[in-house]
């Protein structure tokens, strides 16, 4: 079990180049940890959820969570995906699309699916 010593906590919607991402969750929603609470509407990534809480405020700029009082160490996993790059951006990680190819004959391949 994680203890943290705040109750709530913003996840900016602007968190790269490009505008911010359109929020996928409601107010009074629950999120878990890695959860996707926002897509890109454009050029960016997807944000997921750092803790688990309800979702109290959506604004241009953020969400709030009101926190969970107890956090556990589970958390939402990606898909299994043979597919690598798709896997990466799914997780929000920008950078290497230009790197597909390479990406997916290399011998990262196998070690990649297995962390993601």
């Amino acid at each position: 079990m994680i203890e943290f010593d705040v109750e709530k906590i913003h996840i900016p919607l602007k968190q790269h180049v490009g505008g911010p991402c359109q929020a996928i969750v409601n107010v009074g929603d629950h999120v878990k940890r890695g959860q996707l609470v926002a897509v890109p509407a454009g050029l960016g990534a997807n944000i997921h959820a750092s803790l688990s809480g309800v979702v109290e405020e959506i604004t241009e700029m953020d969400i709030v969570v009101k926190l969970d009082k107890e956090q556990t160490d589970d958390y939402v996993r990606l898909e299994k995906q043979m597919i690598i790059c798709k896997k990466i951006k799914d997780a929000g990680i920008v950078g290497v699309e230009e790197q597909d190819s390479l990406l997916e004959s290399s011998f990262l391949h196998k070690f990649l699916v297995d962390i993601l």
